[in-house]
Order: C-alpha cells, then sequence, then structure tokens
C-alpha cells in the first residue's frame, strides 16, 4: 500500500510540475493591456473637441444653442431664459479632468519610455494647452 501511495504521489507531482504553462490560459495575445500611442491620442483628442465644442455638454454648447435660436421668437434661449441644469458644467471638466488628462499623461509616460518624440511634443503641447483652457474657464486648478 506504501508503495501505490508513493506511486501516485510522485506521478502527480510529475503531472503537476509539467502543465507549466496551464494557468497562461487567461492571457489573450489579441487584447492587448495596454494601449499603443497611437490609439492613445485620438481619444485625448477625441475628449478634448467634445470637452470643448458644442457637444452635449461641451464649453461651446450655451453659445452655439444661442445663435442657433436668435431667429427664433419665445424660445428659451432668446428670452434669456436659461435654467440652473440647462448647461452641465461638470461635463468639460470631466472630459478634461478625468479623461483626457488621463490618458494624455499615461501617453507621456510611454512616449517617453519608447523616445516616440512625435508624441511626447504633441501631448506636451496638448496638455499646456487643456490647462491653459481649464485655468481661464475654472481659475486655480489641481496640477
Amino acid at each position: 500500500m506504501n508503495k501505490i501511495g508513493l506511486s501516485i504521489l510522485t506521478l502527480s507531482m510529475l503531472v503537476l510540475a509539467s502543465c507549466s504553462d496551464f494557468l497562461d490560459i487567461n492571457e489573450d495575445p489579441n487584447n492587448p493591456r495596454e494601449a499603443t500611442l497611437s490609439f492613445v491620442l485620438p481619444s485625448v483628442q477625441v475628449n478634448m473637441a467634445g470637452a470643448l465644442g458644442a457637444a452635449t455638454g461641451g464649453l461651446g454648447n450655451f453659445t452655439s444653442l444661442y445663435i442657433h435660436h436668435t431667429v427664433q421668437r419665445g424660445t428659451q434661449q432668446n428670452d434669456y431664459a436659461f435654467q440652473g441644469d440647462d448647461f452641465g458644467v461638470s461635463t468639460p471638466w470631466r472630459l478634461l479632468n478625468t479623461f483626457a488628462l488621463n490618458d494624455l499623461e499615461q501617453m507621456l509616460v510611454q512616449a517617453e519610455e519608447l523616445q516616440a518624440g512625435p508624441y511626447l511634443g504633441v501631448g506636451k503641447i496638448m496638455k499646456a494647452y487643456m490647462y491653459s483652457i481649464m485655468v481661464d474657464m475654472w481659475g486655480d486648478v489641481p496640477f
């Protein structure tokens, strides 16, 4: 009985030791863990454009709506009868600070590691521009 138990133990240890890549089954080679620079930069640009443009909640939303409705009479915009919740002031902040600047910081670190000069230059210019817009809009912002 002792020899059978010892042989089963030895056989099971050999089987378990031979399966070193069994735990690698959850690694998907088609789903990278880190985005490349060419994917991060467009994301930053889209979030920045959404925050500054006339997209939903963008900084240009108020102006574009007012100009669009100047030819109509009796509208809320023409009567200056805006409500406090007509324009979300947190949306541009969220798009710039939470999404664009976080992605931009990730891109700058990755570009510096890879010595990707064009991405590093574009990233630094965009970062300075976004901070200048944020300071103009909200005053002192965390850096």
